[in-house]
């Protein structure tokens, strides 16, 4: 699946990819229908929806504008929750942890990626690598390394009866955002949204390991009050505040401090055991203050602690980890924009304290997105946009030295220039100077050094400037398979629900492909190295330059869509497969 519209944790940006999103059936509003719906200007948004040429048209629309609704619960649940705001400080202490970890690195062997490779001497061996590793990296492999194991854990699939599915922390801050995401369509756009969005969007089935088991979940719940139960729609307040209550288990030490038992800390653990631990059943038709009332005794009843307790003690660790890294450089960009999170965060569990049902029920959340809900919203262009940024450019390139042809100069991503400030926002933690480094440089770089290239990204420029910015302070990289590289291979039947294509131009040829014979192959396996040099022949032979090819390739991070014969031919041709 090509990322098209998704919230990033390592920056709380929104990034729209424009590319495949805009454009829709002759119609061009996919970025207008975002930017309202982002913004929560929906007065904008009803007569694009009337307008819509088609029943299609305006599916595609309710998935943008709910898809935008879901991203921003995750942007809500990374400042509320403990697991989510693990995540968040995770990337900051590498941020912050990163220049003393590579400054003891020598510049004269290759940065072995992912970093936490340092942390595996039977790996180093085999690789040759004499000697353990300088303190100071070694120490931040080693943490890596059991934060990427405890997310492994957290992931870890169980067989529900129907396949193998997840129920960790992940999973659940999805059935939470894929709850608000149908709740309010249906409130806000009615049940016909509903209806009209699954007969033309297959995502949910695509995304049935993500989303099966909460909906195997939604069966045990009780029928909402306001309908007939013949209706046969759920109450997901109760699914909502079980869920809540269940991510902000206290999962955050720092060192020194004892450890906490997994039935406390653990998501997957917390949900088992607040699920079978009432008939909740017998709450239907209670009000959403209520069943958070119950959820939270129950809460206190298994684990000693009420939630705003949970949430109380993780905020004041996370003070004394912030004041741990102003000790150490109060003036440095990460603690000056992990500082604005922190802030943002006490915001946010306050609001919770006086409010649980704000963001423990649906009609909560709506009344949330209206008071202002306001993280970065970033558009980008994988394939390259030619010209001058009309917004604050992110990741752009330059190769004018070359010459003045347009295509030497453009952009992959900017700031969304129509964006509202966020300024009057409920919750917003802003952008300024600060936190473009943390988009540009810190996130980038970090990304490289948890998972290498082998990682799912909207934009492969991001990845391009880790490694740029790696080579300027000296280092060569090597990437341990499987990170060297994505294997991610794209279906044709979602590229054409995106973008509404029946069929298009090969990308390599000018050939018309028909929507049943899509294939792509993708920016990853261009760059590979057994295939550069055969694809950079290629398409300076269709192109009949191959300076012209290399300054496209150089740009276009996107998927170059091609027929399944010609895709499967170039792969064999440039030792792809076999």
């Amino acid at each position: 699946m090509i990322p098209t519209l998704q919230l990033d944790p390592s920056t709380l940006a929104i990034w729209f990819n424009a590319n495949l999103l805009n454009s829709y059936r002759g119609e061009e509003r996919g970025l207008e229908v975002f930017t309202h719906a982002a913004n929560h200007d929906l007065n904008k948004l009803y007569p694009i929806l009337d307008a819509a040429a088609s029943d299609m048209h305006r599916a595609h629309y309710y998935e943008i504008i709910s898809a935008v609704w879901h991203e921003k619960r995750h942007f809500v649940d990374f400042l509320l929750t403990n697991f989510g705001a693990l995540h968040v400080r995770t990337y900051f202490q590498m941020y912050h942890n990163l220049p003393p970890g590579l400054k003891e690195l020598p510049k004269d062997t290759p940065l072995l990626l992912p970093l936490d490779i340092y942390a595996d001497p039977v790996k180093l061996m085999g690789l040759g690598e004499k000697g353990e590793p300088p303190a100071q990296t070694l120490k931040l492999a080693r943490w890596l390394r059991t934060r990427k194991r405890g997310l492994r854990i957290d992931m870890s699939p169980y067989d529900g009866g129907r396949g193998l599915t997840e129920h960790g922390g992940l999973a659940q801050m999805e059935a939470i955002a894929y709850s608000c995401q149908l709740g309010l369509l249906q409130y806000e756009l009615g049940t016909d949204a509903i209806e009209l969005l699954h007969r033309y969007s297959p995502l949910p089935s695509v995304q049935s390991r993500r989303y099966a088991w909460a909906r195997d979940f939604w069966a045990h719940l009780p029928p909402h009050p306001g309908f007939p139960v013949s209706a046969d729609i759920v109450d997901m307040n109760l699914m909502l505040a079980i869920m809540v209550a269940s991510l902000c288990g206290r999962v955050f030490t720092l060192a020194g401090e004892p450890e906490i038992p997994a039935d406390r800390t653990a998501p997957s653990w917390r949900l088992l055991k607040l699920f079978t631990a009432e008939r909740w059943d017998k709450y239907a038709g209670a009000s959403s203050e209520e069943i958070w009332a119950r959820v939270d005794a129950k809460v206190k009843e298994l684990w000693g602690f009420t939630v705003e307790e949970e949430l109380q003690q993780d905020w004041e660790i996370e003070s004394r980890l912030l004041s741990g890294l102003s000790s150490a450089d109060s003036e440095s960009v990460v603690v000056r924009t992990f500082a604005k999170y922190h802030a943002t965060r006490k915001i946010v569990i306050d609001d919770f304290i006086a409010s649980p049902p704000t963001y423990t029920s649906i009609s909560g959340y709506m009344g949330l997105l209206i008071e202002g809900v306001s993280p970065l919203q970033i558009v980008c262009s994988p394939s390259g946009q030619q010209g001058e940024p009309a917004a604050i450019p992110l990741f752009d390139y330059d190769f004018s030295h070359l010459g003045s042809h347009p295509l030497l100069k453009g952009w992959h991503a900017v700031v969304n220039p129509n964006a509202s400030d966020g300024r009057g926002a409920k919750i917003s933690i802003g952008f300024d100077h600060d936190w473009k480094s943390i988009v540009t440089e810190f996130s980038p770089v970090t990304k490289l050094l948890v998972s290498g290239r082998a990682q799912r990204l909207m934009l492969g420029a991001e990845l391009d400037r880790g490694e740029t910015l790696l080579k300027k302070i000296g280092f060569k990289m090597k990437f341990m398979p499987p990170y060297d590289k994505l294997d991610q291979l794209v279906n044709g039947d979602d590229y054409r629900h995106l973008t509404g294509m029946d069929q298009a131009k090969c990308d390599f040829t000018g050939e018309v492909v028909s929507a049943k014979d899509f294939d792509f192959i993708s920016p990853w396996e261009i760059r590979d190295d057994r295939a550069f040099r055969g694809f950079l022949t290629y398409i300076g032979e269709q192109m009949n330059s191959e300076q012209m090819a290399a300054l496209t390739i150089a740009k276009d991070w996107s998927y170059w869509l091609t027929s399944k014969e010609r895709a499967k031919a170039l792969r064999s041709r440039f030792g792809l497969i076999p």
